[in-house]
């Protein structure tokens, strides 16, 4: 981490300043540990919410494809189906991501068979990701006084016993008004909650020098996909720059980081559209013109055409500085954040869909990271013996939290209206149509909606460009409504439920506000069902 000296700042390790004020009676010393408790507890609280608001979402049916990809196929897990087909996408799961982790939390299904569970852990991996930040942030400050022999000259100085605590409750206020995190929890279910809890939890350990149980940690987060290999990949990076004594661990850490993504992709799983498809512009000039595009060919890409992804970068300055703003934005200097500074924002930033930058559950770990990074920074100027340092650290920490609460108060009320779409009646009408649906049944639904119907073998996606679908089963149930997060426009809509009224001559389950829920049994033999547009 970074430490004042005579000329300015340096690097300085956790191993540098072993001898910490773990034991000190300072009063600053407690103060930071009544600051550090003090955020847990606010973090608790934030827990607690987010399940109530997890619970609600969940009871409206504001769920979509995302959810229903990893509901359906912790589902089938659960019912021993161990190479789940996802029929959202019409391929296997693993191919989607690699993602591991869902088989021991499938195994949940068979306690508590109910698809708000998934969201009532992506809730508690994400704040338990927060409180690893907070806890490390403390071990950062705790360890900056005993190490800092100026900042034992200016502890007695009134307010100045108060920067260490303030630098952790600072840290606290942008977690708490953080509206990417919000996002995060609120956007259907992604394993990357839990690639961010596991990559704070390894580098936390990691920088105090714990490499056994970092290693364990790094595992878990390998489980999570392609994306965890990515992030330990990231990790690696910011140990070698930033952990002189730990340079072996950080090199493994690319080695297996790296490793891992390529792995991956050579056993077949070839739909991640995140780490390849979203890239193809970097190699063919444009996203219109298609061109064989594989890691090695966008990797070559980023060398051989900078301007390419410096102009997509450049484009999105505004963007990116507001995904930066709760991270404190200084600890993208920090070598610890260096990392996460590659593997999360870089790669999101020259991905050609902008939802990546704005979907929050991409952008977590990265926000995580860099806010420690950013903790990291301000607590060596914070602590400097030269008050021009000090004074700038004010300015900056004041500008910090002040930007960061402006964003949340702003951003935090519409992610809310943006995931809460569906209203209670139309809920109470979805929530007939569920009990009415035979688990056997296949489900043709608005992707918005999708997501409670997903506990079953064959759910299809209903969405504008989809012109037919396959008929599985011997009932097949249509959900049909412009409510939630739709990609239907209205017209649409009522025309394939004229369709399936008249044409299929579907049996009604329910219709009201804007929902029609309708049973068909398709004739013996049919092997897909067409998909009309207006």
């Amino acid at each position: 981490m970074w430490v004042p000296t005579g000329s300015g700042l340096s690097v300085l390790s956790a191993t540098d300043v072993r001898s910490d004020t773990s034991g000190s009676r300072r009063p600053s010393a407690d103060l930071v540990r009544v600051a550090g408790l003090v955020s847990v507890a606010a973090l608790g609280l934030q827990a607690v919410a987010l399940l109530v608001i997890s619970t609600v979402q969940y009871s409206r049916f504001g769920l979509g494809v995302d959810f229903t990809t990893s509901n359906q196929a912790a589902f089938l897990i659960a019912h021993g189906h161990l190479d789940p087909y996802v029929s959202t996408h019409r391929y296997p799961y693993l191919d989607d991501h690699f993602g591991l982790l869902l088989y021991p939390i499938a195994l949940l299904y068979l306690v508590y068979p109910h698809g708000v569970v998934l969201l009532w852990l992506q809730d508690l991996a994400g704040v338990g990701a927060e409180v690893t930040a907070v806890w490390w942030v403390v071990e950062i400050v705790r360890r900056r006084m005993g190490s800092s022999a100026t900042y034992t000259g200016i502890e007695g100085g009134g307010a100045a016993r108060f920067v260490a605590p303030g630098i952790v409750l600072g840290v606290l206020v942008l977690l708490l008004s953080d509206p990417w995190f919000y996002t995060a929890c609120l956007f259907d279910f992604h394993l990357n909650a839990f690639s961010a809890l596991f990559l704070l939890l390894a580098a936390r350990d990691a920088w105090n020098g714990r490499l056994g149980r970092a290693a364990i940690f790094a595992v878990l987060l390998l489980l999570t996909g392609d994306t965890g290999g990515l992030y330990l990949a990231g990790l690696g990076i910011s140990v070698l720059l930033g952990a002189a004594g730990r340079r072996r661990y950080g090199a493994i850490a690319v080695v297996v980081g790296a490793v891992w993504v390529v792995a991956v992709h050579d056993l077949g799983v070839d739909h991640s559209h995140v780490l390849v498809g979203s890239y193809t512009y970097l190699v063919t000039g444009s996203p219109l013109v298609a061109g064989s595009v594989t890691l090695v060919t966008v990797a070559k890409a980023l060398i051989e055409h900078p301007q390419r992804w410096i102009q997509m970068i450049w484009g999105r300055k505004r963007i990116l500085y507001q995904v930066l703003v709760p991270t404190g934005v200084i600890g993208i200097v920090s070598p610890w954040a260096v990392g996460a500074d590659v593997m999360v924002y870089y790669l999101q930033a020259i991905a050609y869909p902008l939802t990546f930058l704005v979907n929050g559950f991409d952008m977590i770990a990265g926000i995580l990271v860099v806010l420690v990074g950013s903790a990291m920074v301000m607590a060596a100027m914070a602590m400097s013996g030269r008050r021009f340092v000090r004074v700038i650290a004010a300015v900056l920490g004041l500008g910090m939290l002040v930007q960061s609460v402006v964003l949340g108060v702003v951003k935090i009320p519409e992610t809310y209206n943006y995931f809460f779409q569906v209203s209670p009646s139309q809920a109470a009408v979805l929530s007939k149509g569920l009990a009415a649906t035979p688990p056997s049944a296949e489900v043709i639904a608005s992707w918005g909606v999708m997501g409670r119907f997903s506990d079953r073998q064959w759910d299809y996606p209903l969405y504008q460009g989809v012109e037919a679908a396959p008929v599985r089963a011997r009932t097949v149930v249509f959900v049909l409504t412009t409510a939630g997060l739709e990609d239907d426009p209205p017209a649409t809509v009522a025309a394939i439920t004229e369709y399936v009224r008249t044409e299929l001559r579907a049996t009604t389950i329910a219709e009201s506000h804007g929902v029609g829920i309708f049973e068909w049994h398709p004739p013996r033999g049919t092997t897909q069902v067409g998909i009309p547009s207006p």
